[in-house]
């Protein structure tokens, strides 16, 4: 199944049109028009691809008041790392998913290396995924995997 079905005319409109980068509003998500122009875009599946979004949606930033979110901001986005750290359940909450969906279309991306997966220790007997998205540069930029896959 290809990208091409989550892209609504509007947008696929922008995408011949423009060099600006497109806001997915129902996600919530910046993209730059470019990457839906790569033929390897298309090969990521549309579900695989809306979690993604969700995933980019629900960034970890600086400002966070929670300790389990202190935690992953010391731990990673501190050191440069971009990441999201919705549990499978929150993914699934935020989709309108089961939970075995969400593992099945997440696959994708990790195998595609678009997405890399680490644990964290919650306290209770389970350790929860964390998903890790990118990194900053030096200069401040993200540096998201998913543009390293599009344009290699």
């Amino acid at each position: 199944m290809s990208n091409s079905l989550i892209i609504d005319d509007y947008i696929r409109e922008q995408v011949k049109t423009s060099e600006e980068p497109i806001y997915i509003h129902k996600h919530k998500t910046w993209f730059h028009t470019g990457m839906f122009q790569q033929k390897k875009f298309c090969t990521i599946p549309t579900d695989s691809f809306m979690i993604y979004c969700i995933m980019r949606a629900y960034e970890v930033r600086g400002n966070v008041r929670s300790a389990f979110y202190k935690r992953i901001k010391k731990k990673y986005y501190d050191h440069g790392h971009i990441v999201c750290a919705l549990s499978q359940r929150g993914i699934s909450d935020k989709m309108g998913w089961h939970r075995s969906k969400v593992v099945r279309h997440i696959k994708p991306l990790v195998n595609l290396k678009i997405v890399r997966v680490d644990e964290i220790d919650v306290g209770n007997q389970n350790d929860q995924h964390l998903y890790l998205l990118g990194r900053t540069d030096s200069a401040g930029d993200n540096r998201y995997f998913i543009d390293e896959f599009v344009n290699s």
